[in-house]
């Protein structure tokens, strides 16, 4: 039976560059791809981003945790 497992998927362009290139050490470079697409999903998401605690929460969400605080003391 041929085995039909697929190859794990590169976290990166760099990544996947060195799984073909022989000799390419991915720790050795730099890849943006990375950070630009956190920050596009952080801003298309922002709400499920401040869920997870990937970024800070917005005024509204601040002004309604100090109400709240007011209202408790």
């Amino acid at each position: 039976m041929p085995n039909r497992q697929k190859e794990a998927r590169a976290a990166n362009d760099v990544a996947a560059l060195a799984q073909k290139v022989d000799g390419l050490d991915a720790a050795r470079y730099f890849d943006g791809q990375e950070q630009s697409e956190y920050r596009v999903a952080v801003e298309r998401w922002p709400v499920l981003a401040r869920l997870m605690e990937l970024a800070p929460p917005s005024d509204a969400a601040n002004e309604r945790a100090s109400a709240q605080r007011r209202d408790h003391a």
